[in-house]
C-alpha cells in the first residue's frame, strides 16, 4: 500500500495566478494575441514586399496566379492544372475581381488568415486545458517562423492552416457541446479543407465516427449520434457540391478529389533514393505539365490513349505492383519517410526559409521553430492520453490519419504544416504539465515526460539522405536574378548549385548550358551538358540541348539527340518540333509520321480532359 503524498513541501503552482488574471481579463490575452500576430507579420509582409522575392511568384503560385486570372478573365487562357486543388485559385479569383489581378492581394488575404489562425489555435489550447494554456498556444503560434513566412506569401499554406485549425476547434467544441450548428460547420469546413489540401480526404469519414462513439458513449442515444452524422455530411455536401459538380461538368466523372496516382507513383518511386519529392525522367517538374505528360507515359505504357483518371489508376497499379514485388524496400521507404515526417529539417518545394532568410532579414531572426515543436508537441499529445484525456486521443487519432497521408506520399514544409495546429497546443500544454509536475515533486511523471521529449528530440535530428540538397532554391534563386536583368549573380548561383552535385544540380547544368550556347560558346555548353548523367530526371533535356548544339553541322547526330530525349520523356513536344523541321527538308516520310505524333501529343495538352 502506498503511503499518503505529504503536502508539507509543496510549491504552489504558478496556474492559479495566471489562471486568475486570465479569468478576470479574458479578453487580454486573446488580444494581445491577435496584436503580436498581426504586428509580426505586418513586418514580414513589408520586408518581404521589398526583398528580390516581392515582385517574383515561385512555382505554384504562378499556377494559381493565372488559374484566378482566367477565371476573371476570359481572354487569359489557363485551364485548371491536374492533381491542383481548386479552393485557393476560387479565393484568389474573388479578390482580383473584387480589386484587381495583383497577387498581394493574396498576401494580405493571407496575412488576415494568419492572424486569425493563431486566434483560433488560442482557442483549441483553451479547449485542451484552460486559459493559460490557450494564451501560450496562440503565442507560440504568433511567433512560429513557418507560420509567420507562409502569412506573407501568395501561396495556399495559410489557407489549409487556417481551415485546418477550424476543423479542429470545431470538432473540440462538438465533443463538449451538442450544438447542430457546429456539426453542421464542422462539415463545411472539412469539405473545405479537402478542397485545399486532397489528402485529408481519408478523415473525413473519421471525424463523424469519433463524435457518434463518444456521443454513444456517454448517453448511448444512438438517434442523436444518427442526427450528429447526418448534420456532418449536410454540412460536408454544401461545401463540396459546388466542386464535385464542375469537375463532373468537365470530366464526365464524380470525384471529391483529383486523383493521386501521379504523387503516389513520385512519392514511392524506386529511382529517387531520398525521402522527399523528386521529378521522374519522363515527366518535367513543371506543374502545368507535369500531370500532362504523366498520362502521356501511361498511354504509351498501355497502348492505348487514356485520361488522366485511367492514368491516375495505372500508376496506382504500378506502385502496387512494385510493393508486391519488393516489398521489403517499400517498408525501408515508409520508415524513412516517417523518420521524414518527424525531422527537423524542413523539406521545400517551394519556398525555403532558411534560404530566403539570406535575403529577406527579417526571417534570421529566432522565431519558434519545428525542432522545439515537434518533440513538445508529440510528448504533450502523448502525456495527455496517458491521462485518459478524451479530447487528446481523438486529435491523435485525426492527426495521425493526415500524417499516415505525407508517410504514403511525402513530407514537405508545407503539407505538414497544419499538424502545429496540434502539435503547438499540446507543446503549451506539456510544458504547463511539466511545471506543475516538477513544483509538486511527481518525478516519475516528470522523468516520463522528459524522456519522451528526448526520445522525439533525437528522431528529429536523425540525418535523412537529401535533406542538405538547396540546389533546387539556389536555381530558382538564379531565375529571379536573371529576370532582374542582373546576369553575373544569375550565373553565380547557377554555378554554386552545379558545383554541389546534387539531383537538382542537374537543372543548374542546363541552365548554364543554355547561357554558354546563346552566347556563342557551344564547347562550353557542352561541358556542362556532359555532367548530366543519363540517370538523371534532366536527361531528357539534355539530349535536347546536345541535339540544338550538334545543327547545323551534324544533322544525324541532332536527330539521333532528339530521339534520344523523346525516348526519355515521350511527351516533350519542342524536340517533336526541331524533328519535324529537320524532317522536312531531308525525310519528307518521316516528316508526315512526325507530324502525326505531334498531334497526338498536343492534343493531351489542349483537351481538358475525356469524357
Amino acid at each position: 500500500m502506498e503511503k499518503p503524498v505529504s503536502t508539507k513541501n509543496i510549491i504552489p503552482i504558478p496556474r492559479v495566478d495566471i489562471g486568475t488574471f486570465l479569468e478576470r481579463h479574458s479578453w487580454f490575452p486573446l488580444l494581445a494575441v491577435v496584436l503580436i500576430a498581426a504586428c509580426v507579420r505586418l513586418v514580414g509582409l513589408v520586408d518581404f514586399t521589398g526583398s528580390l522575392y516581392g515582385d517574383f511568384l515561385i512555382w505554384d503560385e504562378q499556377v494559381y496566379h493565372q488559374w484566378a486570372s482566367s477565371l476573371v478573365d476570359d481572354s487569359v487562357k489557363s485551364l485548371p492544372v491536374r492533381d491542383f486543388t481548386p479552393l485557393p485559385a476560387y479565393a484568389m479569383a474573388a479578390l482580383y475581381a473584387l480589386f484587381s489581378p495583383d497577387p498581394q492581394y493574396f498576401r494580405y488575404f493571407n496575412l488576415l488568415l494568419g492572424v486569425l489562425t493563431c486566434g483560433l489555435i488560442y482557442f483549441i489550447g483553451m479547449e485542451i486545458s484552460g486559459r493559460a494554456v490557450g494564451f501560450g498556444s496562440g503565442f507560440a503560434a504568433a511567433l512560429y517562423k513557418p507560420f509567420i513566412f507562409f502569412s506573407v506569401t501568395a501561396l495556399k499554406s495559410s489557407l489549409s492552416v487556417f481551415l485546418f485549425a477550424m476543423v479542429v476547434l470545431l470538432f473540440l467544441r462538438c465533443l463538449k457541446i451538442d450544438r447542430p450548428m457546429h456539426t453542421l460547420l464542422l462539415g463545411v469546413f472539412a469539405g473545405l479543407f479537402i478542397n485545399v489540401r486532397a489528402n485529408f480526404v481519408l478523415a473525413l469519414p473519421l471525424l463523424p465516427v469519433l463524435l457518434a462513439w463518444h456521443r454513444c458513449r456517454l448517453n448511448r442515444q444512438w438517434t442523436a449520434a444518427a442526427m450528429l452524422v447526418g448534420t456532418y455530411l449536410v454540412g460536408l455536401v454544401i461545401s463540396t457540391a459546388p466542386f464535385v459538380v464542375k469537375n463532373y461538368r468537365e470530366t464526365g466523372q464524380m470525384a471529391l478529389t483529383a486523383a493521386g496516382g501521379f504523387n503516389l507513383y513520385l512519392a514511392n518511386n524506386p529511382d529517387n533514393p531520398c525521402p522527399y519529392y523528386r521529378p521522374v525522367p519522363f515527366a518535367v517538374s513543371t506543374p502545368a505539365f507535369q500531370a500532362t505528360q504523366f498520362t502521356i507515359e501511361a498511354s504509351r505504357r498501355s497502348g492505348r490513349r487514356l485520361s488522366s483518371r485511367e492514368a491516375s489508376a495505372f500508376w496506382t497499379r504500378e506502385v502496387f505492383d512494385r510493393t508486391r514485388d519488393r516489398p521489403g524496400w517499400f517498408v525501408g521507404k515508409l520508415f524513412q519517410k516517417v523518420l521524414a515526417l518527424f525531422n527537423r529539417f524542413e523539406s521545400a518545394d517551394n519556398y525555403d526559409i532558411d534560404f530566403i532568410s539570406r535575403f529577406v532579414t527579417f526571417f534570421s531572426l529566432p522565431f519558434f521553430c519545428i525542432g522545439l515543436m515537434i518533440p513538445l508537441g508529440m510528448a504533450g499529445i502523448l502525456r495527455a492520453m496517458i491521462k485518459k484525456e478524451r479530447s487528446a486521443v481523438h486529435l491523435f487519432l485525426i492527426s495521425f490519419v493526415y500524417a499516415s497521408t505525407l508517410v504514403l506520399f511525402f513530407t514537405n514544409i508545407r503539407i505538414r504544416l497544419p499538424l502545429l495546429v496540434v502539435w503547438i497546443p499540446y507543446a503549451v500544454y506539456g510544458l504547463w504539465s511539466i511545471i506543475e509536475d516538477i513544483c509538486q515533486y511527481r518525478a516519475k511523471a516528470a522523468g516520463l515526460f522528459l524522456g519522451m521529449v528526448l526520445f522525439f528530440a533525437i528522431i528529429s535530428r536523425i540525418s535523412l539522405s537529401c535533406s542538405d540538397d538547396l540546389t533546387g532554391h539556389y536555381n530558382t534563386h538564379a531565375v529571379n536574378l536573371m529576370r532582374k536583368g542582373r546576369e553575373a549573380e544569375a550565373i553565380s548561383f547557377w554555378k554554386a548549385s552545379a558545383e554541389m552535385e546534387k539531383p537538382y544540380s542537374a537543372y543548374a547544368n542546363l541552365s548554364l548550358a543554355g547561357y554558354y550556347f546563346n552566347r556563342g560558346f557551344p564547347e562550353k555548353a557542352l561541358g556542362y551538358l556532359d555532367r548530366i548523367p543519363d540517370s538523371s530526371f534532366a536527361a531528357a533535356q539534355r539530349y535536347e540541348r546536345i541535339g540544338d548544339l550538334l545543327l547545323p553541322g551534324n544533322v544525324g547526330g541532332a536527330v539521333a539527340a532528339y530521339e534520344k530525349s523523346l525516348s526519355n520523356n515521350s511527351g516533350q513536344l519542342e524536340p517533336r518540333m526541331k524533328l519535324l523541321r529537320l524532317f522536312k527538308r531531308y525525310d519528307p516520310r518521316r516528316a508526315e509520321i512526325e507530324s502525326q505524333k505531334i498531334d497526338y501529343v498536343a492534343s493531351f495538352y489542349n483537351a481538358k480532359d475525356e469524357k
